[in-house]
């Protein structure tokens, strides 16, 4: 058995009959990204004789994405297919992998259950990145959800509903807790998936979120937005509290939808989710959404919705390897920082009794529960952050 690059058209065939083995077949954006930058691998062995000497079979394919970082460079496996024929052959194809390529992550559909089996087998830590959802109707349940919410009237967005939205951005809400939202064509975003800098409160509903520093880049986005006519807001008593923004599913089936900016509660924005289900099945289309996996209030409101998490992207990182463009420095580094007087910012994520009882001078915590979503909130995309748990720094 044997790697072999290729080029894209040669894995094509293999690729479509991977897709087709999924039961939906969305494809998030970012993936599709992540996909077409990565180099594509054939994995064949040799098989039975012929006239011309042994005939090479093809097993399935890999692709591999290489990122530099701090003078070496990070493998993560995007796609990994075998025939359904071969499938008991993974544990062989990541030892091969290990041994040529030594990746450090793999990006796995968790219908994947052969591959995702003996990843789990190895024992790689495993953190889910993006979920499918889809509604309760796309199973054949046909009672949908009752959502207890103000009405609410759903309408084309356009550029006559900015002013409104620029004062709607403008409030201030004391006791928000902002989240950031996503629209769908956000998850061609090549990095992690952020999605965006609006924000709407899940844990005061009825207070606006606080404006955030790049509001007027969030305006921007808007306008666009409204400049495609093909998204819609949600209005209630004539005031927008929500827009939410569509995008094909690359399946040729479903329509993707998710909020641009949200600024009310729960039950309201599950409202708005189910208004936006009758607008895309008039279309002939089917409803879907694409979610970061960090985002549970999001989650929370599409499962009011009646949505339900068909499939999940999680990524496997290998210890062994070593997790990508995360550095790690010992408790004598640390204390050398901190002596030192470096500029960064130390942060605990253990349990609030831990944090409570004892920390390190000059820390501050973090719920690791909400960690993605208060990082994006609180800290610097350029700042030094070193983040201790109990296991390593």
């Amino acid at each position: 058995m044997e790697l072999r690059r290729v080029e894209p058209a040669d894995v094509a065939a293999l690729r479509e009959e991977r897709r087709r083995a999924s039961a939906i077949r969305i494809a998030p954006l970012f993936q599709a990204h992540l996909a077409q930058e990565a180099e594509p691998f054939l994995i064949v062995e040799d098989g039975e004789p012929g006239r011309e000497g042994r005939v090479e079979r093809p097993l399935g394919y890999a692709l591999l994405l290489t990122r530099p970082h701090g003078g070496h460079s990070h493998v993560t496996v995007v796609e990994l297919y075998l025939k359904p024929e071969h499938r008991e052959w993974y544990e062989d194809v990541l030892d091969l992998l290990r041994e040529a390529h030594r990746p450090t992550a793999y990006l796995v559909r968790t219908d994947d259950c052969a591959l995702n089996a003996t990843l789990l087998a190895r024992g790689l830590q495993v953190e889910p990145t993006a979920l499918v959802m889809v509604p309760v109707e796309a199973v054949g349940q046909a009672e949908l959800p009752v959502v207890d919410a103000p009405a609410l009237e759903l309408v084309a967005f356009s550029a006559a509903h900015m002013p409104a939205l620029r004062e709607l951005l403008a409030q201030q809400g004391p006791h928000a807790a902002p989240v950031p939202a996503q629209t769908p064509r956000a998850h061609g975003e090549p990095a992690d998936g952020d999605g965006g800098a609006g924000s709407h409160s899940h844990d005061e509903p009825t207070h606006a979120a606080p404006v955030r520093p790049d509001a007027e880049e969030r305006l921007a986005e808007l306008e666009a937005l409204a400049g495609e006519g093909r998204h819609w807001v949600a209005l209630e008593q004539g005031k927008p509290v929500a827009v939410v923004a569509r995008a094909d599913g690359g399946d040729g089936e479903h329509e993707l939808i998710d909020f641009a900016l949200a600024h009310a509660g729960e039950a309201a924005l599950a409202q708005a989710v189910l208004l936006a289900c009758a607008e895309v099945r008039s279309m002939g289309r089917k409803p879907a959404a694409v979610i970061d996996a960090t985002e549970t209030g999001r989650r929370r409101i599409f499962r009011k919705a009646g949505f339900y998490s068909e499939a999940a992207y999680v990524v496997f990182y290998d210890a062994e390897a070593g997790r990508p463009s995360v550095a790690t420095v010992s408790l004598e580094e640390l204390k050398a920082i901190v002596d030192g007087g470096e500029k960064s910012r130390l942060v605990d994520v253990l349990g609030e009794a831990h944090w409570k009882r004892a920390h390190l001078p000059g820390s501050e915590w973090v719920d690791f529960r909400g960690l993605a979503k208060e990082a994006k909130r609180r800290f610097a995309l350029d700042e030094p952050i070193i983040v201790y748990c109990d296991g390593f720094t």
